[in-house]
């Protein structure tokens, strides 16, 4: 089990991504080895801690760019559409 936070930032998120990508992915392993590709602003860490999800993201976004809402949550349970690698 991990967490999967979702976020919505002032600006480009690009830069933010690239920074907190280091320790998230942007990707998560469905049932059978699936990979699944997230949304753009939807990462996912091997953590058990939504409050850690969210001190790193502030941390990493830290005088480069304004968080306006963001959503951590366990993925204990969840289904979804897998898609095409983001470009």
């Amino acid at each position: 089990m991990g967490i999967i936070i979702t976020y919505d930032v002032s600006d480009e998120h690009v830069e933010l991504k690239k920074m907190i990508a280091k320790n998230y992915s942007k990707t998560m392993i469905g049932d059978g080895g699936v990979i699944v590709n997230l949304p753009n602003t939807t990462l996912y860490k091997e953590i058990t801690d939504p409050q850690v999800a969210i001190e790193e993201l502030t941390e990493c976004a830290k005088g480069l760019i304004e968080i306006e809402r963001a959503i951590p949550s366990t993925t204990n349970s969840w289904w979804g559409i897998h898609g095409e690698v983001l470009k």
